[in-house]
């Protein structure tokens, strides 16, 4: 190698000497972008992996929100069902409560005086309440009769409480003043 450059004139040798020199400016300059471009590349990887992770994440989400969706799609089905079939409608709800009263102390055979109506609205919920009172004379057959008779009952009608005011044991009568609650939609 020696005799090659030996051979070269020293104008020649400058030039040779400046392209090595540029030859090894070039290879640093390759070999720092290539560092740079690696590290750029591992945090890449990193944010690609971390996105992965994310959409993951954001894909469990979705198909959760998509389930609750379902979900009250499913109760809001339920709530027009049993608004059909369980509250009473709002235009006729007095008169529909009143007559299913009477069909139901005609199938118990139920003595009853004193009847009063309360009408509630609750406004967050969309439905109102009807309250029922009476008071009821007969024996504990009868009342029991009664209570299943309303149990059996398909329309949201609840007997919320029993206050009994006479009880005559040697005669089997009873006497109790009987709160039901009946349930429309507004």
């Amino acid at each position: 190698m020696k005799e090659l450059i030996s051979l070269l004139d020293v104008r020649e040798r400058r030039i040779m000497g400046a392209l090595c020199l540029l030859l090894a400016a070039s290879l640093l300059f390759l070999a720092f972008v290539l560092v740079k471009e690696r590290s750029t590349a591992g945090r890449t990887l990193k944010n690609l992996q971390n996105e992965k992770l994310n959409y993951k994440k954001l894909d469990t989400e979705r198909n959760d929100a998509r389930r609750d969706f379902e979900r009250w799609q499913d109760g809001l089905r339920d709530m027009e069902e049993l608004k059909k079939s369980y509250f009473y409608d709002e235009k006729s709800a007095g008169q529909g409560l009143r007559l299913d009263l009477q069909q139901i102390f005609s199938a118990a055979g139920v003595n009853w005086s004193q009847i009063k109506y309360d009408y509630s609205d609750f406004t967050a919920e969309g439905i109102k309440k009807v309250d029922v009172s009476f008071v009821f004379s007969g024996s504990y057959a009868a009342l029991i009769r009664f209570l299943e008779t309303v149990e059996k009952h398909p329309k949201f009608l609840f007997v919320e409480r029993i206050s009994f005011t006479t009880i005559d044991p040697q005669a089997g009568k009873l006497e109790a003043k009987i709160n039901l609650a009946g349930y429309y939609e507004r």
